[in-house]
């Protein structure tokens, strides 16, 4: 019993390393140091969180049946200690997205326009469409996108920036509550990652877009997202 949920746990974690490697691709490959630790970090972090829940609800059927209080005891505790891994890699994220805005605001903005983000916004509704979930659940995959692109069109990259920050300090919050925000059908932690996953690329777009920056990378960022999400989607619960 031991050996199948530490089996399960590392099934899932590389699975969503698997999906989210598309993405994280992108990322890597561009000249930013601070982007790559800050999502490298947090893609950890998510992971790590993927993985308490899988330990936290074992122990937690144990306890709520009354049986094998001994493996109820070492899931509660795995549970515990990703936590904890989780919770650093976010403060390594956090860390990370400081400088990178630093940096990133102290370049010339070259396009004196707003980000039009409508072949974006069309690509993703193409491809959540097809997602087998509940028609509810895709209806707050883009309801999170539509408030990614408003914090864009209204605030700029300042705006995303401080939308980034908000959402993983509410991730941070989350996980240390009791119910861990692992509530409903998509929980609630999951939706928070994905504002994350999704501020990233609407950043990449709005670079591309107001900055001339890095726009090589935007052909394949949905495909890239379209994995990760998925892969956050199916590999934890």
């Amino acid at each position: 019993m031991y050996k199948l949920i530490l089996n399960r746990a590392q099934d899932a974690s590389l699975g969503f390393d698997m999906y989210s490697y598309a993405l994280s691709k992108i990322v890597n490959r561009l000249p930013s140091q601070n982007f790559k630790d800050f999502f490298n970090s947090f893609s950890d972090a998510v992971s790590h969180f993927g993985e308490q829940e899988l330990y936290a609800r074992a122990a937690e059927r144990s306890t709520i049946l009354k049986i094998n209080p001994e493996l109820s005891k070492y899931n509660g505790e795995r549970a515990d200690r990703f936590k904890l891994q989780g919770q650093e890699a976010l403060t390594q994220s956090l860390n990370a997205l400081k400088g990178l805005r630093e940096e990133s605001m102290k370049e010339e903005q070259t396009r004196n326009k707003v980000g039009d983000f409508k072949v974006l916004q069309n690509d993703y509704v193409q491809m959540i469409v097809a997602y087998e979930i509940k028609p509810s659940d895709v209806e707050k995959l883009d309801k999170t996108l539509t408030e990614v692109l408003e914090v864009a069109k209204t605030n700029g990259e300042k705006g995303l920036f401080d939308y980034i920050e908000k959402k993983i300090n509410e991730l941070s919050k989350l996980r240390n509550n009791k119910d861990r925000g692992a509530i409903d059908n998509i929980p609630y932690w999951k939706l928070v990652a994905i504002a994350v996953f999704i501020g990233v690329t609407v950043w990449l777009v709005w670079r591309c877009v107001v900055k001339g920056k890095n726009c090589s990378q935007l052909s394949s960022v949905i495909s890239a997202l379209g994995k990760t999400l998925i892969g956050l989607l199916q590999q934890f619960c």
